[in-house]
């Protein structure tokens, strides 16, 4: 029978944080908390992309999650407490003892919280953290465009193309920038994503078909691990949402993904490649029972 602290360090390497402290727990971990295979859940989650998605599925969709991108970014930290209540209380026969336990807690310090303190994380101060933006020069300007944004997505029923919404913030931040250049620290750091990387070198990088965007974040994050694993919000696949990104500003870690690249689309095959490797092997973890003393 293991303490909470047990489970907490049992899962500790299944958590990332990002630079902002948002907390991505990894659907291997998540099963671990809510005392179900690893295996049925990352299922579960794919299927929110298919013609009949799980009633899980369904439930994170409505709340605006994206269940089929899990398996990329991991369980965001807003994410879990959906699942642990689902497999806490609605999941009928299969309801869950720890995952009523694991709602207890999290509900008690919130997930993003409790990820943070597992992790150790401490919201790092950067040089710009305390200087105060000024309003761009040209307000007039930027209102316009941020009113027309708006009237656009009113019009479209909130379905405003991503690509047009994204020019229209960019336009707005550039304006920002351009009035504070003078106090704002640049950086020559370059973060990309594979897929941005891959078209770079020349290739065409589908979302369907062998060598799809999918399997291509799958064989760096499989076989290329070591060359980071930071996410931030990108557009991607017309919608923004957490993928990998690389520090392409270090030459041996963008010599480093070239070659996985060329790996990947020289491979006739690479899920065949990814399934040798275990990537998509389903696995049971043995189950754990949490004792929660107020001691």
């Amino acid at each position: 029978m293991l303490s909470l602290a047990e489970v907490e360090e049992s899962i500790k390497a299944e958590i990332d944080i990002d630079l902002e402290g948002k907390g991505f727990l990894s659907i291997r971990g998540t099963a671990r908390l809510c005392d179900v295979d690893y295996g049925g859940l990352a299922e579960t989650f794919r299927s929110s992309c298919g013609d009949k998605p799980s009633k899980l599925a369904k439930k994170l969709i409505a709340a605006k999650f994206k269940p089929w991108s899990f398996s990329e970014s991991g369980v965001p930290d807003l994410a879990l407490i959906h699942i642990l209540k689902y497999y806490a209380f609605e999941a009928g026969e299969r309801v869950k003892p720890l995952a009523k336990q694991m709602c207890e807690v999290l509900i008690g310090v919130g997930a993003r919280k409790w990820m943070q303190q597992i992790k150790g994380w401490e919201k790092q101060k950067s040089s710009n953290d305390s200087v105060a933006l000024a309003l761009p020069q040209n307000i007039e300007l930027a209102d316009k465009i941020l009113s027309i944004g708006e009237r656009l997505e009113r019009l479209t029923r909130e379905r405003l193309n991503p690509y047009l919404a994204q020019q229209i913030k960019d336009l707005v931040g550039n304006l920002i920038t351009e009035t504070n250049k003078k106090i704002l620290t640049p950086s020559s750091e370059q973060w990309h994503g594979v897929v941005a990387v891959a078209e770079r070198m020349g290739y065409s990088v589908s979302i369907k078909g062998t060598h799809n965007r999918g399997f291509l974040g799958a064989w760096i994050r499989c076989f290329y691990d070591y060359l980071g694993d930071k996410q931030d919000v990108r557009l991607c696949n017309e919608t923004q949402q957490e993928i990998y990104v690389y520090a392409c500003h270090d030459t041996d870690i963008l010599a480093g993904l070239q070659k996985a690249i060329v790996e990947f689309f020289q491979d006739p095959e690479p899920s065949l490649a990814l399934k040798a490797a275990g990537w998509f092997k389903r696995s049971r973890k043995p189950k754990l029972e949490v004792v929660i003393s107020n001691g």
